[in-house]
């Protein structure tokens, strides 16, 4: 790369780092969101216990194929819904909340979190707020931010409105459209004790979340894992601190 366009480079990072309302990177404001006690990757405990979650929903067709693993096998997970998606799949929403899962946070148009300043995040979070309380009659008080982006600008947003963070420790990437065996494949092989498993239901292209969820919560139970919610795992933490 000649010397010119470098330099064209640098000043535009330079530029963007600084326009106001830009949150500036982790390592610049000297914010780490793994030691922000109100970001939860995975949680401590002795039990073997895991959480499900998914991400970007409710989509009609993906959630609904899910749900009926879930229920099929027992299972309570955490789905973290955008509030837009919320608004236009109302009664999937409810049924959600009606079978017993855990309804999260993740913002209402799941757009331009790194460039958004604290007032419009606050925003973002309040809107699907609302919306989760009309379609579902439920409040929530988890928060996930859209592509696991957390900032000190992120952080400071859910605090303000009650809210605990919550990431994942397994990243099955089912989003790219991974074949069932590839999903299960990265479970099994980095799923530990607390751990919180990070799927999506909110997938538009072919999806193969739902085929492997039915294979992966029979072989993790005869490993002795329990499936909680992530609001339980949390409060198991607690427990045992």
């Amino acid at each position: 790369m000649n010397s010119g366009r470098w330099i064209s480079l640098v000043c535009s990072a330079l530029l963007l780092f600084s326009r106001p309302g830009v949150p500036v990177s982790a390592a610049e404001k000297g914010y780490n969101p793994r030691t922000d006690r109100a970001v939860r990757y995975s949680l401590p405990t002795t039990e073997k216990k895991i959480a499900l979650t998914f991400d970007d929903g409710p989509l009609p067709g993906k959630t609904e194929a899910i749900l009926d693993v879930l229920r099929e096998n027992g299972v309570r997970a955490t789905f973290f819904m955008i509030g837009s998606q919320v608004e236009e799949n109302p009664e999937l929403a409810k049924r959600v909340g009606d079978e017993g899962h855990e309804i999260g946070n993740h913002t209402f148009t799941h757009d331009g979190i790194r460039t958004k300043t604290k007032k419009e995040l606050c925003r973002e979070i309040e809107k699907t707020e609302a919306a989760i309380a009309e379609a579902c009659g439920k409040k929530t008080l988890l928060f996930r931010p859209p592509t696991g982006w957390c900032s000190a600008t992120v952080s400071a947003a859910a605090k303000e409105n009650g809210y605990e963070i919550v990431m994942w420790s397994v990243d099955t990437e089912d989003w790219q459209g991974r074949s069932a065996e590839k999903i299960i494949s990265t479970v099994l092989k980095t799923v530990r004790p607390g751990a919180i498993i990070l799927m999506h239901d909110g997938i538009y292209r072919k999806s193969h979340t739902a085929e492997a969820l039915s294979v992966l919560i029979p072989r993790l139970r005869e490993e002795g894992y329990e499936f909680v919610t992530a609001g339980e795992l949390i409060e198991a933490a607690m427990t045992e601190e």
